[in-house]
């Protein structure tokens, strides 16, 4: 018996090397595909860069020369941020790209190389290892103004029209920052019309999308994301809030039985109100863990110049679809915006859910980059410049909006270009 014993002992010794030259050796190949996905995403960046810089040159009295030195500079400056280390390793900048599917077209193809080191498996083998990534973004015409954005990166679907909602742009076009397969979705028998449409992923549209700008035939994936328009604009401090002191229901100011008029300021109690709501002219309202809830399908709200910022939580909801009738100031940190949601303290698993009737207007952007957004209830949004900008957004009743006049409210662009960059390969 202790014969066996001590000859399990000696094949155990014997093969312990091995098993852990094995473990060893899985998680260095996991570490070298780590790389590679690091290396991929700094090459996409890299061609990214180089086909702005490209359109930059094609529009300018640069010579072929110049504006080619610029177009490497900066792929290579996008590539080194993203984690391509030159001293390890190689790049190459060709525009127009020279091998694939989109050889001599308007675009930037890079090639990355890049040295990794050796750690368990340099015990056996001597020769190097590399990594390898290639990009290819070309040069596209014709991207227009959005008034519909999803800000995730990965939600599938991020843009959806769902059930029998008919959703109209009028002079605007739907964009999705989500790399996701179904990033827009429109299913049952739903309808998406507007100018066109773009995704960074791809798109379950089928026959439900109907595009109005001549220069576009479907839904355009694979295109850069957009940054967020309004990613600059942040909520007071703390400090700034603990400053404003507390307002709740009771602060509301009776005009009739069924009106109230609503001062400006930060709320830390909920407002709930099935009636006549009126907002001060010019008003910014903080609803500092509070909650502003229309809770009938009667219910009116009204206000020009106003902004109505989200906070710790805090959230709106007019379920029922009470009217809206709203617009945003022109000037000051909230110019252009009517709801605010805060991107550092909203609560990323609520749903804010923004309705009115058939004669609603809401002229400015609703903006909640944290939450998923239901834009619901048969809104028609009748305004000049209505702009829907969520995590995620639903559509789940009919719409029509335009940004037609979002210039004069101070809004800003949501991508609108004579020329843009789409990443294909």
């Amino acid at each position: 018996m202790n014969d066996v014993k001590g000859g399990s002992a000696v094949v155990f010794a014997i093969s312990l090397p091995v098993v852990i030259g094995a473990i060893a050796m899985t998680v260095e190949v996991g570490h070298w595909r780590q790389s590679k996905a690091r290396l991929q995403n700094a090459a996409d960046m890299a061609a990214i860069a180089g086909a702005r810089q490209l359109i930059v040159g094609l529009n300018s009295n640069k010579t072929v020369e110049e504006y080619q030195f610029n177009i490497y500079m900066a792929a290579f400056g996008d590539a080194y941020e993203n984690g391509f280390d030159r001293s390890a390793g190689t790049i190459v900048v060709n525009s127009p790209p020279k091998s694939g599917e989109y050889t001599g077209q308007d675009g930037v193809e890079i090639i990355v190389r890049q040295k990794k080191e050796r750690a368990f498996s340099g015990a056996i083998f001597k020769d190097d290892v590399y990594v390898s990534a290639r990009a290819v973004a070309l040069a596209m015409e014709g991207i227009t103004e959005a008034c519909v954005l999803s800000l995730s990166e990965t939600a599938g679907p991020a843009l959806s029209v769902s059930g029998s909602a008919a959703l109209t742009l009028n002079g605007c076009s739907i964009r999705s920052n989500s790399s996701a397969a179904n990033s827009i979705e429109a299913g049952g028998s739903s309808n998406i019309t507007a100018d066109c449409g773009y995704t960074v992923g791809g798109a379950s549209t089928g026959s439900n999308f109907t595009p109005t700008d001549p220069e576009c035939t479907g839904i355009k994936t694979r295109v850069s994301p957009l940054t967020d328009p309004y990613g600059h604009v942040e909520a007071p401090s703390a400090a700034e809030l603990a400053a404003m002191g507390c307002k709740d229901q009771k602060d509301l100011v009776n005009v009739h039985k069924w009106e109230r008029h609503m001062p400006a300021g930060r709320y830390c109690g909920d407002v709930r109100w099935k009636d006549l709501l009126t907002l001060e002219d010019g008003g910014t309202y903080y609803f500092d863990g509070a909650d502003l809830t229309l809770s009938s399908g009667f219910a009116e709200m009204t206000g020009r110049n106003v902004t109505l910022v989200f906070l710790n939580g805090g959230t709106f909801s007019n379920a029922n679809s009470g009217h809206l009738d709203l617009t945003a100031p022109t000037t000051g940190d909230y110019a252009g915006i009517v709801f605010y949601g805060d991107r550092h303290t909203s609560d990323p698993t609520q749903t804010v859910r923004v309705a009115g009737n058939a004669t609603s207007s809401i002229e400015g952007a609703v903006y909640f980059p944290v939450n998923a957004l239901e834009y619901r209830g048969g809104s028609t949004g009748s305004s000049g410049c209505t702009q829907v900008i969520g995590n995620t957004v639903d559509f789940g009743g009919n719409a029509s909006l335009t940004n037609t006049d979002c210039g004069k409210f101070g809004a800003e662009s949501l991508g609108g270009s004579s020329s843009g960059v789409t990443l294909f390969e």
